[in-house]
């Protein structure tokens, strides 16, 4: 096993030759193709390709906490639910839990230690100001990285679901999309957001209908696990929206599609909600949506 700390020197030493290189052909590159200087550019000029290898870090060190909390499996959600419930009750047992958590061994460095944080442990969750203390870091992330779509994702999930601020949340996402014109998983997220943070059903369906409809023939054409997720994903909020406007029929139409696909996780679940939409009489929807 390579030592972490020889690691670490090599990184540093091959951000200096990028850095060195880089400022010995900076002025020559000028005369060719003068342009005006950015701070991105410095940033890259400064990392070079370690830029992505920090984004990474610090988006791998983020994302055990998010997939944990924010995205558990859409048909566990509700039993995640209780078991948190279950954790915060009085009965639960700490020590236990403190068991459960020991395959982790001691932290090895800082960063390490700090990394502990992510891990969706009950006893220790970033809250408050420690939230706005990792938020930089994460635009960071994006900023060094732009085409990283999962920087973009945490971020807003942050802005909006700790320090409530979805307007700030909907801007970095728009601000991802500049950077990853028409990207399927941030388009999913900002309906997500107009849906539970402004119950905005119609700007979300109109969105999820453009997710649902750009995926269908990838999918089709070559499966891909990424694109089915997301597919799936987009199809049971519309489905839910539909179902919370009384337009019952739309929804059945919109879970259909994910049996017809042949790539839902749990089709008999799917189906079972099918027909439990069937038993209601059909209504007109209460807000007008855009298909």
């Amino acid at each position: 096993m390579h030592n972490p700390r020889s690691i670490i020197l090599l990184i540093i030493l091959g951000i200096c030759i990028e850095f060195t290189i880089a400022t010995a052909l900076d002025p020559f590159m000028q005369q060719i193709f003068p342009r005006k200087a950015t701070s991105v550019d410095l940033i890259h000029v400064l990392l070079g390709n370690a830029r992505e290898l920090l984004a990474n870090h610090l988006i791998k060190k983020a994302d055990v906490y998010f997939h944990a909390g924010y995205y558990p499996s859409i048909f566990h959600e509700a039993a995640q639910a209780r078991s948190r419930d279950h954790l915060h009750s009085e009965e639960y047992d700490e020590h236990a839990h403190e068991k459960e958590m020991s395959f982790l061994s001691k932290p090895k460095d800082i960063i390490d230690r700090f990394g502990r944080y992510f891990y969706p442990t009950e006893h220790r969750h970033l809250h408050g100001h420690e939230t706005a203390e990792i938020l930089p870091w994460l635009k960071f992330a994006a900023s060094v990285d732009p085409q990283n779509v999962e920087s973009y994702v945490i971020t807003a999930f942050w802005l909006r679901r700790e320090l409530h601020k979805p307007d700030q949340a909907e801007a970095f996402l728009r601000e991802g999309l500049k950077a990853n014109p028409n990207n399927l998983t941030l388009l999913y997220e900002l309906a997500r957001l107009r849906w539970e943070e402004y119950a905005d059903p119609l700007k979300a369906t109109n969105l999820l209908h453009f997710v649902l409809n750009s995926l269908r023939p990838k999918i089709q054409q070559e499966p891909n696990p990424e694109q089915i997720e997301i597919f799936h994903r987009a199809a049971i909020l519309l489905a839910h929206i539909y179902e919370q406007q009384r337009d019952f029929k739309s929804a059945v139409s919109i879970l259909q599609q994910t049996l017809e696909l042949n790539t839902a996780p749990k089709p008999e679940v799917i189906q079972q909600k099918i027909e439990e939409l069937n038993q209601h009489e059909v209504e007109p929807p209460t807000n007008q949506t855009c298909k």
